[in-house]
């Protein structure tokens, strides 16, 4: 969950979303098609009609909210609207405009051989963890750090991470 621009986004493995009733909490009277990430308006609770990006091949396990109206998705997900992404992709948050849930541009998405579990972003960095060894095709074994505007991976950071105990290891 990440508030960005005054909206909560949420991400997850579901595929529909339901605004509150006005009244308070109620049965979900009619469902929303949210394919693993949503947003909503952070008064109202209303879900943002046009924040509608479309992932493929997996959920969303983290998000973290960036400069400029950003946020970024982490997870199992290998494009997202039609354009490759390997896990990971920045999106617009633009409540009412054409640009809302489409890719930043500029930033892109890195080829992961796994998954991503966590993200952080920092500055003009984005910390990315997860169940992956690879990142832009070069071996960076469950933690890289990103350039947060462009994606490309940063070299000087050579953190490592020893090889994971199965199941137990949650970056």
């Amino acid at each position: 969950t990440a508030v960005v621009n005054g909206e909560v986004v949420v991400a997850g493995a579901f595929t529909t979303a339901c605004s509150p009733s006005p009244t308070g909490f109620a049965p979900c009277p009619t469902g929303t098609a949210a394919n693993y990430i949503m947003a909503f308006n952070v008064d109202t609770g209303a879900i943002d009609p046009d924040f509608t990006p479309q992932l493929t091949d997996g959920p969303v396990f983290a998000l973290a909210a960036g400069s400029g109206d950003t946020v970024y998705a982490g997870g199992a997900f290998t494009a997202v609207n039609g354009t490759d992404t390997g896990g990971i992709a920045a999106l617009t948050v633009d409540p009412g405009q054409s640009d809302d849930g489409q890719l930043v541009p500029g930033f892109n998405g890195i080829t992961t051989s796994g998954r991503v579990n966590a993200l952080a972003y920092s500055g003009n960095a984005l910390y990315v963890g997860g169940a992956f060894t690879r990142i832009d095709g070069k071996k960076y074994p469950h933690i890289a750090r990103l350039n947060a505007t462009t994606g490309a991976v940063d070299t000087t950071f050579k953190f490592t991470l020893g090889d994971p105990i199965e199941g137990a290891l949650m970056v």
